[in-house]
């Protein structure tokens, strides 16, 4: 779906990094990341795909303030660690259905402050452990049925400033 890879955000030619071998070393030793965060840069519309093959424990992904459109399935497939994803202020309209199906570890989502208009409703269904789910200041009008069925650990739910007139036990 978007042909943006990591290189583009995380070169690893030598020459574009400044710093000395040992510290070189130890940036692109993979198995040590555990935070990817991208901050404040609106000319990032994709995030990235095949993360985990670089980074496989990463636990936090933070977007912040970019310019991400719309998430795919392959953004964070393989991301089995991963207990937080913060989305915060992009410009996201779509999340592809089973974006978060290998997250069964996440207790933390963040979708607040984005453009997002309507949710499938199996996109959270893997996400048994999840706390907190934030999806304040979106455009969403209606929910699916049982969108939220399968979330029992949920102690946190942020839906405001959304276009949304009902929400029933029906989506639970």
């Amino acid at each position: 779906p978007c042909n943006n890879n990591l290189q583009k955000i995380f070169p690893t030619d030598r020459k574009k990094i400044d710093a000395e071998d040992h510290e070189i070393a130890s940036i692109m030793s993979s198995d040590d990341v555990q935070q990817l965060r991208m901050i404040e840069n609106r000319k990032i519309e994709f995030l990235p795909i095949k993360v985990a093959e670089n980074f496989p424990n990463l636990s936090e992904y933070k977007v912040l303030h970019c310019g991400i459109k719309k998430v795919f399935k392959e953004n964070f497939r393989g991301l089995r660690k991963l207990v937080g994803i913060e989305l915060l202020d992009n410009e996201i309209t779509e999340i592809e259905e089973n974006s978060f199906d290998d997250q069964t570890e996440m207790i933390f989502l963040s979708l607040n402050k984005n453009k997002i208009t309507k949710l499938n409703e199996n996109l959270f269904k893997n996400l048994r452990k999840l706390e907190g789910l934030h999806m304040n200041e979106n455009q969403l009008t209606t929910l699916p049925e049982n969108i939220f069925e399968n979330l029992i650990a949920l102690k946190w739910i942020g839906l405001n400033d959304n276009q949304l007139t009902t929400l029933t036990d029906q989506h639970f």
